[in-house]
């Protein structure tokens, strides 16, 4: 029993030393830990209060000062990046603004623990989590937006001083390519940064605007109304000022109303409508209205039988004739009806007029403007579907589709039937067979992020009330005895969408009952080539139309806005992207600066 006892005695006193090693042994790690934060934290605060004298530094050299200034970083590390990404801003969709890259200046030692400077933004990095301590130069107040950029160049790794100085050459620039108050007038900021997602969520909370993650660390917002959507009043819009529409070869225009009656063969009269110049030849003929916002060459036997507006000059020769009707000729420049030719109707022109054969019989100098409808902005309209479908959709709910891929693209003569919904694909290929849209009373949006393809018998058809909106991001092209259509000829019911620098061939033996609309503007408009009838409209960059093509207007599409309201409706007859913040007036300035040790 002693001997026992005395064990116990023992292993008491062991164990008794044992949880006293331990608790010194797990003081002395928590309180390192604890020293190690409180070092950390320090670190970070020394690093915050750099940054900051940083950010009030390049406001002095670069906002009314004398162009440089220094910054003593007592002992912080500091390392610049000239390349470390980009901001863009463009007008309307294709107007470049500005254009340039965004270099940082990182603060401190940590990886995941540092604090950045970016175009006036100061963000604090904590294990990957952003912090915003500074503003970005963003700034949106009473719908007034103003962008004070500046883009950070030069090569410096330092713990010592820094030294700011514009770069010489560049100073400071405003751009602005409009007047204020703006009228019609979208921005669209698009950052491409390590840290965008800090840029966008500064952007959610502090403007009306909605931020869109197109992936590639870049973030985008669009700030104003954009340009006026108007409405479809021409069978052709063709909407490059810089070119000119040829029409040519058997080319024909008319109009119907499908409100009233399908097309029956013998329409009214139509219109077309260019930006730029118009030629008429080879035995075109266009039955109705003409505006053009540059020249126009009536000659070869071409023949108009409908007012003309002509914002450039008017030369009728070659056996051309204009039957110019009551509402006559309105002629912005010169005025030239040659031997052999023909005027018909009252000709009210600005500049001079040559009239060698005395066709002209009434003749009016007088002040002549004429403004030429050009195609509206449709390019956020067709970004945000984009990426709205591709993030949610109906695919789940049809039979139709599997994947993202239509199912009846295996070439045996399947129908797909798509009712109302919202549906993504990633390309659409179809030879011998067809579509059947059955939006019931609905509206049914069709993304096709990729090219569209129809061939051999393929018809896509739409039954019933509603409105079908198919938006691409790549080419269309309808060929062979494809066709597009429906039975009453109805072409509010169905519009196409395409972006900017893509392309649609229409050959064959089909037709199409609808409405192309793709952006026109100098370099940036969609190309359409038609060589199949057309009963709607064609709207985009068009520099053709011939070999006995038809055009026959809807009336219809008068009272219909190109654009869904729901998408992209607005007040006032002026549509708003629902994504975007309004803007009253706009200002942009950019400033160079190049950042050395010293």
């Amino acid at each position: 029993m002693t001997d026992d006892r005395g064990v116990s005695e023992v292993l008491g006193v062991v164990l008794l030393l044992g949880m006293t090693v331990l608790a010194v042994t797990t003081i002395i790690v928590v309180g390192g830990q604890s020293l190690d934060q409180a070092q950390q934290q320090v670190s970070r605060e020394r690093s915050e209060l750099v940054a900051d004298s940083f950010h009030d530094a390049v406001v002095d050299a670069t906002d009314g000062g004398d162009g440089t200034a220094t910054v003593d970083l007592g002992g912080v590390q500091a390392r610049t990046d000239s390349d470390s990404g980009w901001i863009r801003v463009t007008r309307n969709g294709s107007h470049e603004v500005v254009n340039q890259s965004l270099g940082s200046v990182v603060f401190g030692d940590g990886a995941t623990d540092h604090v950045v400077y970016q175009a006036g933004a100061v963000f604090r990095a904590d294990n990957g989590r952003m912090t915003r301590i500074h503003e970005p130069s963003l700034a949106y107040w009473d719908e007034t937006l103003t962008l004070r950029l500046v883009d950070l160049a030069g090569d410096a790794s330092t713990n010592g001083r820094l030294a700011l100085d514009t770069t010489p050459g560049s100073g400071a620039s405003v751009n602005e390519s409009w007047s204020n108050p703006v009228e019609d007038t979208a921005l669209t900021v698009t950052i491409h940064s390590e840290y965008y997602r800090a840029w966008g969520e500064y952007i959610a909370r502090e403007t009306p605007a909605t931020p869109f993650y197109p992936g590639n660390e870049t973030v985008t917002a669009t700030f104003g109304r954009g340009r006026v959507v108007d409405n479809v009043t021409a069978g052709i819009v063709a909407g490059v000022p810089s070119r000119s529409l040829e029409l040519t070869q058997g080319f024909s225009a008319d109009s119907y109303d499908s409100t009233v009656a399908p097309y029956s063969g013998s329409g009214s009269a139509g219109r077309v409508v260019s930006a730029g110049g118009v030629v008429v030849n080879g035995g075109a003929s266009v039955q109705g209205d003409l505006r053009t916002g540059g020249d126009l060459t009536v000659t070869s036997g071409g023949s108009l039988d409908g007012s003309v507006h002509v914002s450039g000059d008017l030369v009728v020769d070659g056996g051309g004739s204009v039957e110019a009707g009551p509402d006559g000729g309105w002629v912005g420049g010169d005025a030239t009806v040659d031997w052999g030719s023909s005027f018909d109707g009252p000709l009210r022109y600005q500049g001079s007029l040559t009239d060698p054969g005395g066709n002209v019989e009434n003749a009016t100098q007088e002040p002549v403007a004429v403004d030429a409808q050009t195609p509206g902005h449709i390019e956020d309209y067709v970004d945000d579907t984009v990426s709205l479908a591709a993030g949610g959709n109906d695919n789940s709910e049809t039979t139709a589709i599997t994947g993202d891929q239509l199912a009846c693209s295996d070439g045996v003569g399947e129908t797909c039937t798509l009712t109302a919904g919202t549906y993504y694909l990633d390309s659409l290929s179809l030879t011998n067979d067809n579509i059947e849209f059955q939006p019931s009373g609905g509206e049914i949006t069709l993304v096709v992020d990729g090219d569209i393809s129809l061939g051999g018998s393929t018809t896509v058809r739409v039954v019933g009330d509603g409105r079908v909106n198919v938006v691409a991001t790549g080419d269309y092209d309808q060929q062979g005895g494809a066709t597009v259509t429906n039975t009453d000829d109805d072409a509010t019911r169905l519009w196409l969408y395409l972006p900017k620098h893509s392309s649609a061939y229409l050959e064959g033996g089909g037709e199409f009952v609808g409405v192309i609309y793709g952006p026109g503007g100098d370099d940036a408009g969609a190309y359409i080539d038609p060589s199949v009838p057309i009963y709607g409209a064609l709207v985009g960059d068009i520099e053709f139309a011939g070999d006995g093509v038809p055009v026959h207007y809807d009336h219809a599409l008068a009272s219909v806005r190109p654009v869904p309201v729901d998408d992209y409706g607005g007040d006032g007859g002026v549509p708003l992207n629902k994504h975007s913040a309004p803007i009253d007036f706009a200002h942009v300035r950019t400033v160079s600066l190049n950042v050395t040790a010293s």
